[in-house]
Order: C-alpha cells, then structure tokens, then sequence
C-alpha cells in the first residue's frame, strides 16, 4: 500500500510511505519532489475530489499526473506545468517524463493519463472541440509519445455549451483489435463505443452506482506480505 502527502507550502516535497502487510509497518521512501494533482483539491469538482486523477498501474509501476514545483502555475506553456512522476514498486525510487510536445494548450477541462492496452496514455481536451490520446509507446522513452487519438465531440454527439466546463471524458479501455475506444465522462450516466476506423460513436447507459472516474483494474501483485 501506498501513502502520500504534502503540507500547505508549494515548495515542499511531497512525502511517500509505503505498508507492508508482513510487519504491519509503514515506512518512508523517496519523497516526490512534484505534486501530484490527486493530492490537489479541484474547486471545480462537486465534491472537491479529482478521482480521474488517481495514479495508474503500469509494469509493475504507478504513474501519476503532477504539478512541477519549480514553475508558476499560472503560466501560459501546459507543458512546462505538468509532469508524468512514475514510482516503480520494486526498486521504490520514482522519475519524471515530460509530456508530448504538442500539448501546446490547456483548457478548462484538466489532462489526465490512463492506461490503454499495457501502453501509457496523456489525454486533454482541445479548444472544447476536440479530445486527444497520445500514446508512450516505449515506456519511459520520452520521445516515443505518439498522437494514438483525436476525435471531435461533434462526432460523439457531445459537446460544452450550456455551461459544462466540468464535463470530461476518460478513457477506459482498448479493445483487442485496437478499433474501439470505450470512454465514460463524469457527469452522465453513458459510456461512449468509438470506433477509430470508422470515426462513429454508439452510446449505452451505465451502472450509475459505480463510480467510474475511480474505476482502475484489480493488479494482485501490488499487494505484498513481506
């Protein structure tokens, strides 16, 4: 198990401990020098809660998307805000990967990562029009990031007017072929079937008990007795 946390000072490192179920302790390890958005309350949020920021499994590691601590957060270049802090669960020392270099434009609607198909994923939203995935096809390799999606709102029938900043899409998973991306938002109860071939979209209802921007897959080997 993982926890983590920072106090009321930007310039602080964020503190990282982690359980051990064989001796019922937590201990401390390498402190994260960024911020990760999932300790930064969003007032955006209902709840004050941004769970499509929680950190994702990928190779035996946990990626987060974070603040860096040496830039104003207020600056115009996204690019220089954020960073990719990857914690390898073996080795317990964490890196950084910067973000792709077309992820020139922030909007209201914050980028997160997931994972697709055992690759790393950067996700943003476009001038409210448009929704990008860009693929680390190499993990680790900062120069494998590869445009793997864009699509219009238009073409999945959805889009912002009415006041709907807060309206995000998350990506949840990759089908074997690789054709159909299958997203939920956060604020209906629908998930979306697009087609990357065919660049069509089918909608369905969701379990709405479920809480889908929280939704992760199960990794038994995360859990360890010693």
């Amino acid at each position: 198990m993982l926890r983590s946390g920072c106090d009321s000072d930007p310039q602080s490192k964020v503190s990282v401990k982690a359980f051990s179920l064989g001796n019922n302790v937590w201990r401390n390890i390498q402190s994260f020098s960024v911020i990760p958005l999932q300790l930064v309350m969003d007032p955006r949020e209902n709840d004050g809660v941004p769970r499509e920021n929680d950190g994702v499994h990928l190779s035996g590691t946990i990626n987060w998307l974070a603040y860096r601590d040496d830039v104003n957060l207020r600056k115009d270049n996204p690019i220089e805000k954020y960073v990719i802090i990857s914690l390898d669960l073996c080795t317990e020392i964490n890196t950084q990967f910067l973000l792709p270099d077309g992820f020139e434009k922030e909007s209201y609607v914050g980028p997160s990562v997931c994972v697709l198909k055992d690759s790393l994923c950067f996700c943003h939203d476009l001038d409210l029009t448009d929704f990008v995935i860009w693929q680390m096809t190499e993990f680790g390799n900062e120069k494998s990031w590869t445009q793997f999606l864009k699509f219009s709102y238009h073409s999945v029938r959805m889009n912002y007017e009415f006041g709907l900043p807060l309206l995000k899409l998350m990506p949840l998973h990759l089908s074997e072929n690789g054709d159909t991306v299958v997203l939920a938002n956060n604020r209906q109860d629908r998930v979306i079937l697009y087609n990357r071939r065919n660049n069509r979209a089918r909608k369905t209802i969701l379990n709405t008990k479920i809480c889908w921007p929280s939704l992760k897959d199960y990794v038994e080997s995360l859990v360890s007795t010693s």
